[in-house]
């Protein structure tokens, strides 16, 4: 670190000293200077402070580009500070990263606190801010059974038992990501957040908590289902599909069907992303959440019903990507029928798809392949056998 004075400016002697120059004084020597003898030296115009991450500790910038000196920006330390955590995370036994929580996660949402958000926030880089949401994924990853004992009702007293943190933990976790999905505009980070959003909600018991966690993290998925970009949309159905799949309380499943975004239902927006006109990726992943949602057996499933046998109807008409997963949906609305109380009509499900039949006796390019003539092919008998 450079020595600095009182001021926070820095004292190292400047490279490329001209002839004739003073010698610099040493440490001992500059702090019996009198006040009025030490002379501080003018600020750089050329460094610009950004952001509490970087002012607060270090006065240095993250963009250095004066011509006296030049340093490596500060935001490749914490790039690498960031790697160095999440492969500690990756390679240590999960129980033994327990203990480490509070390093990363705050136990409370309090302002100033230095964490993992600190970076999520605050960095002005946006692969910084990236690389912290990786390490809070790892983090989460797998603690489903650390998590399951995690108690967010509020108690008096001088002793704060460990349900009592992992309850805050939870509750600041779940503010931190909603707050920095309505900051963040990077898709790449986007993407990340997402992800760490899924896999939040993967590892929580919802059940065992208070209710009121999942219509927000509903309404945040709905605002990001018809994003420019492919891949983000593709984040954004993901976690739907571990909203669907999640255990949660009875007023936070209904909230999967109330309208959220644009007057529209999660299921809505999932569907609305099975259409034609979007991309194999999207429709895969779409396909994907409704699977998920049937296979979760909520009440809401016949209420949208024909929407999809439509999509599962256009799905197994698609090309083989999407086909497959349309048979997947197919399979899971069998499942749906033969489990379920409040049974759809067998009739409606069998006009699911009228395209199924044709595509399991002939698969896309047979029509052609059999309309064209073969040197082979000069029988009748051949070609009643291949159009039979």
């Amino acid at each position: 670190t450079a020595a600095k004075n009182d001021d926070g400016f820095d004292l190292r002697p400047m490279r490329g000293k001209k002839k004739g120059s003073k010698p610099s004084v040493s440490a001992a020597a500059a702090a019996s200077l009198a006040p009025a003898e030490r002379r501080s030296p003018p600020s750089s115009p050329n460094v610009r402070r950004t952001s509490k991450l970087t002012s607060g500790n270090s006065s240095d910038s993250d963009f250095w580009d004066g011509d006296v000196q030049r340093r490596p920006p500060l935001f490749r330390v914490r790039l690498a500070a960031m790697a160095c955590a999440q492969a500690v995370i990756k390679c240590a036994n999960k129980k033994a990263m327990y203990g480490y929580w509070k390093s990363f996660v705050p136990v409370h949402v309090t302002e100033g606190e230095m964490t993992i958000f600190s970076v999520v926030y605050d960095d002005p880089n946006p692969k910084s801010r990236g690389a912290g949401l990786n390490v809070l994924s790892c983090l989460l990853d797998g603690s489903c059974q650390f998590l399951s004992a995690a108690d967010d009702r509020a108690r008096s007293g001088a002793f704060t038992s460990l349900a009592t943190q992992l309850g805050g933990m939870v509750r600041a976790v779940h503010a931190g990501l909603l707050v920095a999905a309505q900051r963040e505009r990077a898709s790449q980070n986007l993407i990340s957040l997402l992800k760490c959003l899924s896999v939040f909600v993967d590892n929580v018991s919802f059940d065992k908590l208070s209710a009121g966690y999942l219509p927000p993290v509903i309404k945040c998925i709905c605002s990001f289902t018809a994003h420019s970009d492919v891949n983000v949309c593709v984040a954004a159905l993901a976690s739907a599909s571990a909203v669907f799949a999640a255990k949660a309380r009875a007023e936070d499943s209904r909230a999967i069907a109330q309208p959220q975004h644009g007057g529209t239902s999660l299921p809505q927006c999932v569907l609305a992303c099975c259409a034609p006109s979007q991309a194999a990726p999207v429709r895969v992943e779409a396909i994907q959440a409704l699977c998920a949602l049937l296979s979760a057996k909520h009440s809401c499933v016949p209420d949208y019903w024909e929407d999809m046998k439509a999509a599962a109807a256009s799905a197994v008409a698609a090309d083989p990507a999407v086909r497959l997963h349309g048979f997947k949906l197919l399979e899971e609305m069998g499942r749906f029928i033969c489990v379920s109380s409040d049974e759809p009509n067998a009739a409606d499900f069998a006009e699911a798809a009228p395209a199924t039949t044709k595509a399991v006796a002939k698969p896309p390019g047979a029509a052609e392949a059999s309309s064209e003539p073969t040197p082979n092919s000069t029988e009748p008998e051949a070609t009643t056998t291949t159009t039979t």
